[in-house]
């Protein structure tokens, strides 16, 4: 089945977006401590009209403005009205306005004395305690249960207050569940979960008993409860086997998805052309497991999603991934404005680079490192950004359900692929469940550690291979059902000559496909991946540093070529070809702060082929090839 995609306002897919962010309200502040004398004199400073002005000549076209934080309507009723008034003034400068809306974490001494009803409305833990956030004390903010009908509707209310307010973007903050063993336990996560299981596997029908008998062995979900954790026992386990802990991670992940449904729906039925956004992408894919998060359940409902900001959890491979899953899904990935000044060039250019046709930064207003590449954008916007398409000959599938259910072998393995491509500079594209129609636009797909490839999957690749792609597979890849059960015969098996044991590469129909047992074998994946693109992609080296590549195509037919290297190397000694069917009319070097250079260049007819040099590249550059 296709993917469903929410409908995309009109301004939002216009152009990219330099957003500017208000800081949170005096009160969060107080509440995190150690606020310097002065402050609240400075936070109202960024709330004036000269202010404002500043911002637009900075180029500036949208406004992050906090709208709601937990605290309560009536508490918070000053913020609100200001912000209704800041955004009227904002719009009078054309500027666009997001309004940052809390739905994931409630402040009860406050917001109790609005509503009494409150207290039912907070998530509870195994052991009848609030699951609190850590931050800014712990204890003050608690998690509200998503499963409340009594506070999806309060919170409803808020988003609709937010778009009457005159939001064009509603930004929903801190969606997601603590981690276990403090996820929710209350009677209502309790009932819906029971609920679930019975309509699944209940004895209402010839078919849902079958399937309780097979998936559990019974019927009667009456009395069962979540699977319980204790701290001594870590996390979610690593692999789940348990159908029990199955559907318990699936529940919490649907749960999340029909919660920010409801809200988007409801701002889309106020204000078709009110984008929204989550800040569900700052975290990887296998940290958002354990917060309830699944991309497939949520990001399909989104407009615009917040990218992980660095740190030590975080790498640059992180980021380059959560850019590609969000162009999975049609969704524009947010530069969060939390940006350290170090890296906000970097982090720019990296979106710049993946996201060239609606790039979404934040603003350069407050630190130089990346005032050259938003200015870079806006001047070269038509010449080399405009209208991008990305050329990918490689597209890696990451098979949701494997990675749901196990956060071993597949995250590992999916890492490694993507680790694998960008060091060797390769364009690739990310494809997930549900866009297999797209499989014959690459040359070659990977499929890696897919261990609960569905049968429909594995027959779109049996077809995709049959008519001429290449297939390579690695490591678990179908070995088991979408339950994590082991197969009899691995789903792939007929493509790669049974089973597959070791290494193979085989003609299949009028394609190749390709086994690596082990995704640590980089000779052999090499070879694999040499054997399975059957064509020559776009080609980069260098002599020295470390970079990042991506390859567009623009409306005019020219080429665009991104280079953001990282931050602790130059690169030296470049040499690229690429696809090319007439010689090029010239080749453009084209970076912040400097005016273009052109690069001598080559052409050959008999290879369709443009090559070009460059002995030094700046930390982000985009070569342009007409």
């Amino acid at each position: 089945m296709a993917l469903a995609l929410k409908r995309k306002p009109e301004w939002l897919l216009a152009s990219g977006v330099l957003a500017a962010q208000l800081a949170d309200p005096h009160y969060q502040a107080k509440y995190a401590g150690g606020v310097p004398a002065g402050w609240e004199a400075r936070e109202a400073e960024t709330w004036t009209d000269a202010h404002l002005d500043r911002l637009c000549a900075a180029g500036v076209t949208m406004l992050g403005i906090p709208f709601f934080k937990g605290y309560g309507l009536e508490f918070e009723a000053e913020t609100l009205e200001r912000a209704a008034e800041l955004a009227k003034r904002a719009h009078a400068r054309n500027l666009r306005v997001g309004l940052r809306v809390t739905v994931g974490a409630l402040v009860p001494e406050t917001l109790l004395a609005e509503d009494s009803e409150a207290h039912n409305w907070l998530q509870v833990n195994a052991d009848g305690q609030p699951c609190v956030l850590p931050a800014p004390v712990p204890g003050v903010r608690v998690k509200p249960c998503f499963q409340s009908e009594g506070y999806q509707r309060y919170i409803e209310k808020v988003c609709l207050r937010a778009v009457e307010a005159g939001a064009d973007l509603v930004v929903l903050q801190d969606v997601c569940y603590n981690p276990e063993p403090d996820a929710c336990r209350c009677p209502l996560c309790v009932s819906a979960f029971r609920e679930r299981l019975r309509e699944q596997y209940g004895p209402q029908s010839d078919e849902t008993r079958a399937a309780g008998l097979e998936r559990f062995g019974h019927h009667n979900f009456a009395h069962l409860r979540p699977p319980l954790y204790r701290a001594a026992h870590g996390l979610t386990p690593e692999r789940l086997t348990a159908p029990h802990e199955q559907e318990w991670l699936l529940f919490k992940a649907r749960t999340l998805g029909r919660f920010v449904g409801r809200l988007s729906k409801a701002i889309e039925r106020q204000n078709g052309e009110c984008a929204v956004g989550a800040d569900v992408l700052r975290t990887t894919e296998r940290a958002a497991r354990e917060a309830g998060i699944d991309f497939s359940e949520l990001l399909p409902l989104l407009d615009m999603a917040a990218l992980p900001c660095g740190g030590d959890s975080c790498t640059a491979a992180d980021r380059i991934h959560a850019l590609k899953i969000a162009r999975c899904f049609g969704v524009l990935a947010c530069l969060p404005y939390a940006a350290g000044t170090e890296e906000a060039g970097g982090l720019r250019a990296e979106v710049l680079a993946h996201h060239p046709r609606n790039p979404v930064c934040a603003s350069a207003e407050a630190d130089d490192a990346g005032r050259a590449h938003v200015a870079f954008y806006r001047d070269r916007r038509e010449a080399l950004f405009d209208g991008a398409t990305e050329v990918a000959p490689i597209a890696v599938y990451c098979d949701a359900r494997s990675l749901a259910l196990n956060a071993n072998e597949p995250h590992a393995g999916l890492a490694a692929i993507e680790r694998f491509l960008l060091e060797r500079h390769l364009a690739y594209a990310l494809l997930v469940p549900g866009q297999e129609e797209s499989l014959p636009s690459y040359a070659c797909v990977i499929v890696p550690e897919a261990e609960c490839l569905s049968d429909g999957a594995a027959s779109a690749l049996k077809r995709y291979a049959e008519a001429g792609g290449g297939l390579l597979v690695t490591g678990l890849t179908g070995r088991c059902d979408a339950w994590r059960r082991p197969r009899a015969t691995a789903a792939l098996a007929e493509c790669l000559g049974g089973t597959h044991p070791a290494a193979v590469q085989l003609p299949f129909g009028q394609g190749r496909v390709a086994y690596v047992p082990c995704v640590k074998n980089e000779p052999a994946l090499a070879d694999a991946l040499r054997f399975a693109l059957g064509e020559q992609p776009l080609c980069v080296a260098a002599q020295a540093g470390s970079f990042v590549v991506t390859h567009h195509r623009l409306p005019s037919g020219a080429q665009t070529i991104h280079l953001v290297a990282s931050s602790s190397s130059a690169v030296r000694g470049l040499e690229v070809s690429l696809r090319c069917e007439q010689p090029p009319q010239d080749v453009l070097l084209f970076a912040p702060g400097q005016k273009p250079r052109a690069l001598s260049f080559s052409h050959s007819e008999t290879a369709q082929q443009a090559s070009f040099v460059c002995a030094e590249v700046p930390a982000y550059a985009v070569v342009l090839v007409r």
